[in-house]
């Protein structure tokens, strides 16, 4: 079974919080890093819908 590109979004933004979290950054960075990050991405492909 193949996913949809949102569900392998999720998979990729759990995989970069968990790998920089295990890097020693601060918890509050990582959340709002990876949050910006792929929220712009989201944006970027149109799989954010603001409606």
């Amino acid at each position: 079974m193949f996913f949809e590109p949102e569900y392998w979004l999720v998979v990729a933004m759990f995989a970069t919080f968990i790998a920089l979290i295990f890097s020693g950054f601060p918890v509050a960075w990582v959340l709002a890093g990876v949050g910006i990050l792929y929220a712009g991405i989201a944006n970027i492909t149109d799989m954010l819908d603001w409606t």
